[in-house]
């Protein structure tokens, strides 16, 4: 897949989150289903404009970092990281590109092993894209 379909709307996306629908319904649901974050590594995939990846970090995550496979998703997400910087990091890539990963943290949900990239002592979830919308998939010790 190709980021292209989402660069078209690189900056106007963020201000989707401001609807009703996703201001009232979505960002509460989605944020009670991740739970307590407070000092644990969040890896939030198709992360577009950073809009979770912010609020997470708000609320306490150590270290977040957001993939998404636009390239001016990304760049409007760190464009609001310059302004208001969390310590937040975004990254492109595609989702369905990180295999290696899968062979390098081990399997869903575990720790990860010393290779790899996002291992952190303490994770918490990451945000995958699907058909149906964001899920989590919380990691446990």
């Amino acid at each position: 897949m190709s980021g292209q379909l989402y660069d078209g709307i690189g900056e106007a996306f963020e201000g989707f989150k401001g609807l009703p629908l996703a201001r009232y319904g979505e960002v509460p649901g989605f944020l009670a289903l991740v739970g307590d974050v407070k000092g644990r590594s969040v890896l939030d995939l198709a992360s577009g404009t950073g809009f979770y990846s912010r609020e997470l970090k708000r609320r306490g995550a150590s270290d977040v970092l957001g993939v998404d496979i636009s390239g001016a998703m990304v760049d409007a997400a760190r464009a609001l990281e310059d302004a208001e910087p969390l310590g937040t990091r975004y990254e492109v890539g595609d989702v369905a590109e990180l295999r290696a990963l899968r062979r390098a943290c081990g399997r869903p949900g575990s720790t990860g092993s010393p290779g790899c990239p996002w291992r952190s002592p303490r994770p918490a979830c990451a945000r995958t894209a699907r058909s149906s919308g964001p899920t989590t998939t919380p990691t446990r010790r």
